[in-house]
């Protein structure tokens, strides 16, 4: 050894000057007395080297561990094939890969369970534990096949199942949720991937009637769909899947176990009635459920009443009940003559109150072919023999009604006044249908003409499906109320809502221009000032909706509208919730856009304004990149990424993207809402502070 070079690092050492003293001590071959200098002078890695070069291996892992070396440490541990520590290593590196890779060569050296003569042995719990490392690596390395077979190798097959889940294998992914007694998820995966029968059965297993009754309809079992959803108690839905199965009987008798006190009860008189002009009679249940209607009907005050008994009457008279029906119009005549009258002018029913008959013989026989009912048959047949010399509908040249027509084509229920709505043509005796704008979830909007105000306006109307559903008429009311009481520039305004023959409606401010996504699509990502520009118009909008305690729940680039010279509006608070009342979406369904969901609500938890900004953060994304974040191939994926990963950097899409201005995103789209921006006030104000530094 170079005793000058000693006694020079042996100085430095004194004056803790350890780095120069550990090259001194390597250059004079005192290699122990480095390491501990490279050690003191917290050099951890090159201590590690050097404690490897000395042969003392525990002290490399301990300087390794020191230094948060993990990769190093775990190809340390790679190199001596103690897989597990490697594979421990690589782990909490995020090297998933490499953890799998090295807890994979443990489980292919594990012995056959099956020996010669073919007795299965157990695992022992060090090889159980050496497979769930291995399963559980090659699930956090994407490698979800593998992972699968692994858990399925030990029995953990609701572990089995989420990976099959996140391979795409619903079908294997729904037997092994099966095999776990996890019916629920078994149904989901199902469901995932269209495997409608399956699923249902699953939802039946775990007695979770209302959702296998949906997977019927999904299957288009139309007949069992509505049976399930009898057994649930959901007697309207029942007849609405009846209907689509062409099983008129059974959709009047689920309508028939309607109560009174139910809020489906008018709409049930009115499909039976609507269904009864189908079969061109009242059948002996529909006669008993509008009898009894009639009866309770001095106790009801629900809107269309008078409408609805119109209606009544109209069908009883053309059912041979002509005595029955004159009681009705007789108590109508003394309530209201004139709207009695107006309504026989109008003809607003599609039942024909003439004196024209309809012949029924061919309708009864259908009726009532059984032989139980044969007498019945024969002694309306004597009924209709006091008639025979009535014109049929087709001699007298009444057309049956187009109701009728779709009904034959194909079994498709339609509310009245749903076929009103063309262009050119007067709606609602008020406004013109001028053109179609377009068609969502909620419904239809077109461009409209008010003829008492003279102005155009828009008219957004629900779709003939979710005329039926009282959940969304609960939301189309909510949506007039919560957005009536935002008055902003940047929020389309909310005049009123108005019921046409059943066909529920709203009427809003007529706006011109393109969504955001249009033209997202149209020219890529847009220029860093007028994207500033237009997400601060956003935030000025949801900023005075959050000041009133309502949150949107459905920010996307769909629901905002620019017009040619840059007048932003935000659209569609049909889903938002006030948070000052229980509101009508805590039920167990995802309201919402996958794309644009935040991780709070795709878990249906509490969502307050922090959602509105997650949201917001993706659309402004998307505004600067021209994509969103997360992305996937199915509902699942898509969510899973909002849940598990971390989102693309901008700047990957445009580099142009200013390092303040990805801040602020990757802030709005952070997955705990407690780091993101307290308010939209505060996303604003960051905002124009970096388009003033622009």
């Amino acid at each position: 050894m170079d005793r000058s070079l000693l006694k020079t690092a042996k100085e430095l050492y004194r004056n803790s000057d350890f780095l120069a003293a550990a090259e001194l001590y390597e250059q004079a071959g005192d290699h122990e007395k480095a390491m501990d200098c490279y050690a003191q002078a917290r050099m951890y890695r090159k201590a590690a080297d050097k404690a490897i070069y000395l042969g003392r291996g525990n002290d490399a892992v301990t300087f390794y561990l020191r230094g948060g070396h993990v990769t190093e440490l775990a190809e340390f541990f790679e190199a001596r094939k103690n897989w597990i520590e490697a594979g421990k290593y690589y782990a909490r590196a995020g090297k998933h890969d490499k953890a799998a890779e090295q807890y994979e060569n443990l489980v292919k050296n594990l012995p056959e369970r099956t020996d010669a003569l073919g007795k299965v042995r157990e695992y022992t719990d060090d090889e159980l534990k050496v497979i769930r490392y291995a399963a559980s690596a090659q699930a956090k390395a994407g490698n979800h096949r593998r992972a699968a077979a692994l858990y399925e190798r030990i029995g953990v097959n609701e572990e089995a199942g989420r990976n099959l889940l996140l391979a795409g294998e619903y079908r294997y992914a729904g037997e092994a949720f099966t095999r776990a007694g996890l019916c629920q998820d078994a149904g989901r995966a199902y469901l995932e991937g269209k495997l409608y029968i399956d699923a249902a059965q699953c939802f039946k297993a775990d007695n979770n009637l209302v959702d296998a009754a949906e997977a019927y309809l999904l299957a288009k079992d139309y007949i069992t769909a509505g049976d399930t959803f009898c057994q649930a108690g959901r007697f309207f839905k029942a007849s609405i899947a009846y209907t689509d199965g062409n099983d008129i009987d059974k959709a009047i008798k689920a309508l028939s176990m309607i109560q009174s006190d139910s809020p489906h009860y008018l709409d049930a008189v009115e499909s039976i009635v609507e269904l009864s002009y189908c079969k061109r009679y009242l059948t002996p249940v529909a006669k008993r459920f509008c009898d009894d209607y009639i009866n309770r009907c001095a106790d009801l005050n629900a809107p269309g009443h008078f409408d609805m008994l119109f209606k009544v009457a109209g069908m009883m008279e053309k059912s041979e009940y002509a005595e029955e029906a004159e009681q009705v119009f007789e108590t109508l005549r003394h309530r209201d003559t004139a709207r009695l009258d107006e309504l026989k002018n109008q003809q607003i029913s599609i039942y024909d109150t003439s004196d024209s008959k309809i012949d029924i013989s061919e309708i009864l026989k259908q009726d009532f072919a059984a032989e139980f009912r044969r007498k019945s048959f024969e002694e309306r047949q004597e009924k209709l023999k006091l008639s025979s010399n009535t014109p049929s509908m087709e001699e007298t040249g009444v057309l049956e009604t187009d109701t009728t027509q779709k009904f034959n084509k194909a079994p498709v229920f339609k509310p009245v006044g749903y076929f009103d709505i063309q262009i050119g043509k007067k709606f609602d005796d008020r406004y013109l249908i001028l053109e179609h704008l377009g068609s969502g979830g909620m419904g239809s909007v077109y461009k409209a003409h008010d003829l008492e105000l003279d102005e155009d306006i828009a008219i957004k109307m629900l779709s003939s499906q979710l005329t039926l559903s009282e959940t969304a008429i609960v939301r189309f009311k909510q949506e007039i109320k919560l957005a009536r009481q935002i008055n902003h520039s940047n929020i389309i305004r909310i005049f009123d809502f108005g019921d046409c023959g059943g066909l529920k409606y709203i009427t809003m401010e007529y706006f011109k221009g393109k969504q955001l996504k249009e033209c997202i699509l149209e020219q890529g990502f847009l220029t860093i000032e007028s994207g500033l520009d237009l997400v601060v118009s956003i935030c000025d909008g949801l900023a005075a909706a959050h000041k009133l305690g309502i949150i949107h729940r459905d920010i996307k680039s769909h629901n905002i509208m620019i017009s040619d010279n840059g007048n932003v509006k935000i659209l569609d608070f049909g889903i938002a919730k006030s948070l000052e009342s229980s509101g009508v979406t805590t039920e167990a369904t995802i309201l919402g856009t996958p794309e644009y969901m935040s991780p709070e609500a795709i878990q249906q938890k509490p969502v307050d304004a922090r959602s509105d900004i997650y949201s917001l953060g993706i659309v402004t994304y998307e505004i600067f990149t021209g994509t969103v974040p997360f992305t996937g191939d199915s509902f699942l994926s898509v969510i899973h990424a909002h849940l598990e990963k971390d989102p693309p950097a901008p700047q990957s899409f445009n580099p142009d993207i200013p390092d303040d201005l990805v801040e602020v995103i990757m802030t709005c789209i952070q997955r705990n809402p407690n780091q993101r921006y307290r308010s939209v006030a505060e996303l604003s104000a960051e905002l124009r502070m970096i388009r003033m530094s622009l």
